[in-house]
């Protein structure tokens, strides 16, 4: 009885650590970029639009794929490994802390993981048509891209002339210029970063960029895949579909495309 009782203490005493290896130890909040253990400093305004204030515009500064990135990274700590989008599921499976959690469960999260995921989601949520047209310029801007958009003007010679601002010669009574609209080329044209490029086309975009130019065109409520090859539902309509696109494809993505066909 006495050798049995020194033979199973130990064992006994193992117990513990045999059980705590079995369990998902998310890695600690210091290695993974972009995580915020503490309550992000953020308030969410319901005031008429929703609207999300950060101390130091904390994430009005951020892109559609980043505020996806931020949002998910949260989940990621946890060893979620459920993406419907490749690009996100290459994103992590490329981060040195990811590790994939068979047994993720929403209820791993804190209860500041789940506030700071839910000010991410506002901020993506509260994003106007305005806001979303000016990120997707914005872009495009960036590599120069014309858009042949200035106002058009009639001289008193009959000829016409496109310009930003009427010219001196031209006729009264012909304007096109209408209340407070700034075309395109106009507006960026004062800006010192601005270098126009005639011979753009959205072959010179990034991979990263054209995920982001498919998350906009998604929240502006058009069908786009988040990827390197982007495509809009006109032009996807004309082939077959591979069962791994739409995979991709949310729910309210699948009823567009599929509404698109009746359309």
């Amino acid at each position: 009885m006495i050798r049995s009782r020194h033979v199973v203490v130990p064992w006994l005493m193992l117990l513990p650590a045999i059980a705590h290896g079995d369990a998902y130890v998310p890695a600690a909040p210091d290695q993974i970029p972009g995580y915020f253990a503490q309550p992000m400093p953020c308030k969410i305004d319901h005031d008429g639009l929703t609207q999300v204030k950060c101390d130091g515009q904390l994430l009005e500064k951020k892109s559609l794929r980043e505020l996806s990135i931020l949002r998910n990274t949260i989940y990621a700590r946890y060893g979620w490994d459920g993406y419907r989008k490749p690009w996100l599921r290459d994103y992590f499976h490329a981060q040195p802390w990811f590790k994939p959690n068979p047994k993720f469960s929403y209820k791993l999260l804190s209860d500041v993981d789940k506030k700071n995921a839910h000010i991410v989601a506002a901020r993506e949520q509260s994003l106007t048509s305005t806001e979303l047209t000016r990120m997707r310029d914005d872009l495009f801007a960036h590599h120069g891209k014309l858009w042949g958009d200035k106002f058009e003007f009639r001289l008193k010679n009959g000829k016409t002339v496109k310009a930003c601002s009427p010219p001196k010669n031209v006729a009264d009574d012909e304007s096109e210029q209408d209340g407070d609209y700034e075309p395109n080329d106009c507006r960026y044209a004062k800006e010192k970063w601005f270098k126009p490029n005639p011979k753009f086309t959205e072959a010179e975009l990034t991979a990263d960029e054209k995920i982001e130019l498919g998350l906009l065109a998604r929240a502006m409520g058009e069908f786009a895949l988040d990827s390197t090859q982007r495509e809009k539902s006109a032009s996807s309509l004309d082939r077959i579909l591979k069962p791994e696109e739409l995979r991709q494809l949310s729910l309210r993505d699948l009823r567009l495309l599929r509404n698109t066909i009746y359309a």
